[in-house]
């Protein structure tokens, strides 16, 4: 079941990707292309929230938190009544997830970890 959310949530995640990530045409008097700033590296301030613990700055961050919880939940091999409690939790941090409800996202987070720790 934990599979099927984590598969849910992650090719949500995609499609809602690809729907955002569509390009606006350059205005006309913008420079070229070559001659825009190179992206900066990934630093500790610009790494993706989920790697450093903090909140997601996009849904597709936030739902990809909720795959990797619901991929650790399904190696621990935690008895049935914690995958249930833990699958309601992951549909609510969903839920918050896809109303860019992030912080209330990560406090989901946070009772979701603290159950695959409570073995």
């Amino acid at each position: 079941m934990i599979k099927s959310i984590a598969v849910a949530a992650l090719m949500s995640g995609l499609f809602t990707g690809a729907t955002l990530a569509q390009a606006t045409p350059p205005a006309k008097d913008a420079p070229p292309a070559a001659a825009q700033a190179q992206p900066p590296a990934q630093t500790p301030a610009t790494m993706p929230p989920q790697t450093m613990g903090g909140t997601p700055e996009s849904p597709d961050q936030c739902l990809k938190a909720a795959s990797d919880l619901a991929q650790s939940a399904e190696e621990r091999k935690l008895g049935e009544s914690q995958l249930d409690k833990i699958e309601d939790l992951l549909t609510k941090m969903e839920t918050h997830c896809d109303a860019k409800q992030f912080v209330e996202a990560m406090a989901v987070a946070s009772d979701i970890k603290s159950l695959i720790e409570t073995r």
